[in-house]
């Protein structure tokens, strides 16, 4: 047997089974203080055996949950690049979208006011008429006829109001179409960006459901991994029960009065029945090596919520 003081559980497991031997061995052949020296270091072993795999198990448990939220805070972190970037395309396409608005707008602009500039007439000299008329008031005025060329001056002003009425009726005209198209347009612009903010709102609360959902699922995969995690240390702590309670139902035979009922081990036979006595083996073959969660459980925990995380965020396309 090595002298080395055992540091695994494997090698602390081995050496309990050897000190186990080496007290039964002692008993059996009388030996009684070696017996009951190695007998104590056999219980001090086991005792820091019993701490060892609950320390183990403890240790695996945090790793696991430490695992768990590694793969959350890299979902955490993807989620937020890819709703960045979501935003970042929306942004984009929004201000794309105004841009080209306010172009159609110049256009428009520019089309009525070349529609202005292609009804206006050209330049005409005065009218014959009026020609006339004025003609006929200088030469009045100058036969001293004066009442007859305050009629003709009167009829020559009319004709001249009557243009300037035409060009303020056709100014106006111009004006209100140019107000038409401007509110027109921003009608058509108000329009825009009430929708473009609308569909940012409906980003901005798509996005708080996806992380609300993306930290539920998270939540709820910790509250599993922690119920089996109580579970284990349970199984555990009623192994190390089990075993303590089978270890003290064992003695050491007396030398005086060899019993032959006894067998190798120090146990009596057809003490227990084969239902309890097949327990205890069973017992005692699970808390050899303390119940460790499988890798493949803490995988699949993590591909959980990896796959349900990938499609908790649905891209929602812009469509303007």
């Amino acid at each position: 047997m090595s002298s080395r003081d055992p540091t695994t559980i494997e090698e602390m497991e081995q050496r309990v089974k050897e000190l186990t031997d080496l007290v039964e061995q002692l008993g059996d052949t009388g030996r009684y203080a070696e017996a009951d020296r190695e007998n104590k270091k056999l219980e001090a072993l086991k005792k820091r055996l019993s701490e060892k795999r609950k320390t183990a198990l403890e240790e695996e448990q945090r790793e696991h949950e430490e695992e768990l939220h590694h793969a959350y805070e890299e979902q955490v972190k993807l989620f937020a690049d890819q709703w960045d970037e979501e935003m970042k395309n929306f942004e984009n396409d929004a201000s794309k979208q105004i841009e080209e608005l306010k172009n159609t707008h110049q256009q428009q602009n520019e089309a009525l006011e070349l529609s202005f500039a292609s009804a206006d007439p050209p330049q005409l000299k005065p009218s014959p008429e009026l020609v006339s008329l004025r003609a006929t008031e200088k030469q009045l005025a100058k036969l001293k006829k004066f009442q007859e060329a305050l009629k003709a001056q009167a009829a020559a002003d009319a004709l001249e109001q009557e243009k300037v009425r035409l060009e303020k009726e056709e100014a106006t005209r111009k004006n209100s179409l140019k107000q038409q198209l401007k509110a027109q347009q921003s009608s058509e612009m108000s329009n825009l960006l009430k929708r473009i903010d609308r569909e940012r709102k409906e980003k901005c609360i798509q996005r708080g459901n996806d992380s609300a959902r993306l930290e539920q699922r998270y939540r709820n995969l910790l509250r599993e991994l922690r119920a089996e995690q109580k579970a284990q240390a349970n199984e555990f702590q009623h192994g190390e029960t089990m075993r303590k309670s089978k270890e003290a139902g064992k003695f050491i035979s007396s030398p005086f009065r060899p019993s032959s009922s006894m067998n190798k081990t120090g146990t009596r036979t057809g003490s227990m029945s084969p239902a309890v006595s097949g327990s205890l083996s069973s017992t005692s073959r699970s808390t050899a090596t303390p119940q460790r969660s499988t890798p493949s459980r803490t995988m699949r925990s993590t591909q959980s919520f990896h796959s349900s995380s990938a499609v908790s965020r649905r891209s929602a396309a812009s469509t303007y």
